[in-house]
C-alpha cells in the first residue's frame, strides 16, 4: 500500500510538471470513501471550516452538506464527505499547508488551467473535507474538477456568504442558498432521499450543474472564454 502510494503521488506530480496546463488527478484514500459519514463529521467540519476562516478565507457549505443543513438542519445520514466551496484566485498551497500541519492528509488533488481546482483532505478518524475551488468567468462560476465533466453556475450564487449556526458554531452558506440548492438538485430539492443520488458520472445526472466535456480542458476553458465574453 505505501508502495503504491510513493508511485501514484511520483507519477502525479511528474504529470503536472511536464504539463502544466493540462489535467492532473492524484487519487488515494487508504478506506472506503463511499461510507456514510462516522459521528465525528461535525467536529471535523468545524475544524476544517476553522482553517479557511483562520487563513483569511472565504467559504461556503456547499452540496449534500448544504442541503442537510438548509433542510434538515442536520447532516444527511448517507452522506459521504464534507462538501464546501471556495473562490480563485487563493494560495492553495497555504490550504494545503495549514490542513496537514493540523493531522489532514490529502486523498484528492487535481490541477488543471495551472492551478488547483479541488483538495480532498481527510482526518485520522476518516472524515472527508472536500474543498472546490471556483473560477469567475464572465456570468458564471467554473470548476474543472472531473476531465470529462466541469461544474458551472451562476456567479450570482457566489456574490455574497452569509452566516449560519449549526450543532452551535458558525459556518457560512450562499445568501440565497435555496436557490442554490434548486439549481443544483432542481426543485424537489426539499423531499428527502433514502440514499445519495445517482452519480453524474455515469449519466444519471442528478446534479444539474454537471456539464460533460471531451476531457479537453485548455480547448474547454478558450471555449468558455469566449462565450462569456461575447466573442
Amino acid at each position: 500500500m505505501v508502495i503504491n502510494f510513493i508511485k501514484a503521488r511520483v507519477i502525479s506530480i511528474l504529470k503536472h510538471f511536464l504539463n502544466r496546463n493540462s489535467y492532473c488527478d492524484y487519487l488515494y484514500f487508504p478506506f472506503d470513501i463511499s461510507k456514510p459519514l462516522p459521528s465525528s463529521a461535525v467536529d471535523v467540519m468545524k475544524k476544517g471550516c476553522g482553517l479557511l476562516t483562520s487563513l483569511g478565507l472565504d467559504y461556503c457549505l456547499a452540496d449534500g452538506t448544504l442541503l442537510g443543513v438548509v433542510r434538515d438542519n442536520n447532516l444527511i445520514p448517507h452522506d459521504t464527505d464534507i462538501d464546501v466551496t471556495v473562490m480563485h484566485p487563493v494560495d492553495t498551497k497555504k490550504i494545503e499547508k495549514e490542513f496537514l500541519k493540523h493531522g489532514f492528509k490529502i486523498g484528492r488533488k487535481v490541477i488543471a488551467l495551472n492551478k488547483a481546482q479541488q483538495l480532498v483532505f481527510y482526518s485520522p478518524d476518516k472524515v472527508v473535507f472536500d474543498i472546490i475551488f471556483y473560477t469567475k468567468i464572465g456570468k458564471h462560476v467554473y470548476a474543472f474538477c472531473e476531465n470529462d465533466f466541469y461544474l458551472r453556475h451562476d456567479s450570482s450564487n457566489y456574490e455574497k456568504f452569509i452566516p449560519c449556526v449549526f450543532k452551535g458554531y458558525t459556518f457560512y452558506i450562499p445568501f440565497n442558498a435555496e436557490v442554490w440548492l434548486e439549481h443544483v438538485y432542481g426543485v424537489n430539492w426539499k423531499t428527502p432521499k433514502t440514499s445519495k443520488p445517482n452519480d453524474w458520472r455515469e449519466g444519471r445526472n442528478e446534479y444539474i450543474t454537471a456539464v460533460p466535456y471531451d476531457g479537453n480542458v485548455q480547448a474547454l476553458n478558450k471555449k468558455i472564454c469566449r462565450e462569456e465574453n461575447g466573442f
